[in-house]
């Protein structure tokens, strides 16, 4: 049996495969889908043209990429082996400072953010060298990733609760390391 453990490695890519051990994104039979929606919510304090607030959001969906190990194997997996990596929600909770000029504002953001990381593997079964049988598994795991957010962004108020604006964040939700447990490999 072989230890399979899935961490920094990059979106898509099957363990044991040479795009791993290159460092670089390497996609079998691997699907992307992605549906978001979400809320914002907060409260600003003007005092003459400074602006602090605070501000929260919740986002929701199901972004998720699914990698399937290509027939005849990689790595000592069987073919047909599949990842699926998901993440349901993200959030962050945030301050705010900025400058008003007219009808524009200026301001910077930072907080802290928070997102769920899932992963499942679904190991097909074969036989190893010497004619052992493998069988089948399935094993997911889950945890939530929490991180620094910051950014900037520009809004102009078209009526006096009622604004657009543009903002850029970056958030890091560090890393998560999935100890999948022992499996046969072929």
């Amino acid at each position: 049996p072989g230890n399979v453990r899935v961490g920094a490695t990059p979106a898509g890519a099957v363990p044991g495969s040479p795009a791993v051990a290159a460092g670089t994104r390497h996609l079998y039979g691997s699907t992307d889908a992605t549906v978001i929606g979400g809320g914002q919510a907060g409260y600003n304090w003007q005092l003459n043209n400074f602006l602090l607030g605070v501000e929260g959001d919740i986002n929701g969906g199901g972004l998720s990429t699914t990698t399937t190990v290509p027939a005849g194997g990689v790595g000592g997996l069987a073919g047909g082996s599949n990842f699926k990596a998901s993440s349901d929600f993200n959030a962050s909770i945030r301050g705010r400072i900025g400058y008003a000029w007219n009808q524009w504002l200026f301001y910077g953001t930072g907080g802290i953010a928070f997102a769920d990381a899932n992963l499942k593997a679904n190991f097909a079964g074969g036989t190893a060298p010497g004619g052992t049988a493998v069988p089948s598994s399935s094993v997911s795991k889950s945890t939530t990733l929490m991180g620094p957010t910051y950014g900037g962004g520009i809004e102009y108020a078209m009526a006096p609760n009622i604004s657009v604006g543009a903002e850029y964040r970056y958030t890091d939700y560090g890393h998560a390391s999935f100890n999948l447990g022992n499996v046969g490999t072929t």
